[in-house]
């Protein structure tokens, strides 16, 4: 019974999982300052209107 408990669930590489969290942050990241300056750019231009009325 325990040799079919061991066949089911392999261990993973620790330090594999270790870099593909690191990995994975690093990529959320950067959309997200990207989009904050699309924000920072798009309340420019909203301003920029306003003081010209």
């Amino acid at each position: 019974m325990a040799k079919n408990k061991l066949r089911g669930r392999k261990s993973r590489n620790v330090f594999h999982i270790a870099s593909q969290k690191n990995f994975k942050s690093k990529n959320k990241a950067k959309p997200v300052t990207t989009n904050l300056k699309k924000i920072n750019i798009v309340n420019d231009e909203q301003v920029n209107r306003m003081k010209k009325l």
